[in-house]
């Protein structure tokens, strides 16, 4: 029902997301019986308000200007690369460098979209150079990226010199399934 609000915008006029959270929202009232007492107490709070938290920080990222002056930045680098793979690699390790700065979702809200325009600009598919920006937004170095590498770390069995180690390397070997991936791979995909 919800889809089909959104789906709906041109006939009712009302904004998109504003029809999809209302009747989201009214399946939780009480006449549809959605959620009752018992299930609110089953629900993980604190992860909602995390990921809300992330949501918001890319919120306020977009009303800072700051994806703008993210393609301002980069703008004049990627214009001087003609290579497709090294597009791709270089907007991976574009991420790479993001998620040390912002959590990974707001990394992704806040400069998809900027991602997209560059590549589009560039002549370049936007797909691979978008995939490859998200790529690198999952990779990660020290422990405090990623909750399951905190708690790994937090056991004492697993040390920081680990974690470097391990990850590093795996940092480099997806630079490298990248620059393939970009160069052979997806241009016989078509994308």
């Amino acid at each position: 029902m919800a889809l089909i609000a959104f789906m709906t915008e041109p006939f009712h006029k009302i904004p998109g997301y504003y029809a999809f959270c209302s009747v989201v929202l009214l399946g939780f009232t009480p006449c549809f019986g959605l959620l009752d007492k018992s299930d609110l107490k089953k629900i993980d709070f604190p992860i909602l308000f995390f990921i809300s938290a992330c949501m918001a920080i890319g919120i306020v990222a977009m009303e800072l200007d700051i994806p703008e002056n993210v393609v301002a930045g980069i703008m004049p680098f990627m214009q001087s690369v003609e290579n497709s793979s090294i597009i791709a690699i270089a907007s991976y390790w574009f991420g790479f460098v993001v998620n040390m700065l912002l959590t990974p979702v707001a990394a992704a809200t806040t400069l998809s979209i900027p991602i997209a325009e560059i590549a589009t600009h560039l002549g370049e598919p936007v797909k691979p150079v978008l995939y490859s920006f998200l790529y690198g937004l999952n990779q990660f170095v020290l422990p405090y990226e990623l909750g399951q590498a905190l708690v790994m770390f937090a056991t004492g069995y697993v040390h920081i010199k680990h974690i470097i180690v391990v990850m590093g390397l795996r940092t480099i070997f997806v630079t490298v399934a990248i620059g393939i991936m970009s160069a052979f791979v997806w241009p016989l995909m078509g994308i």
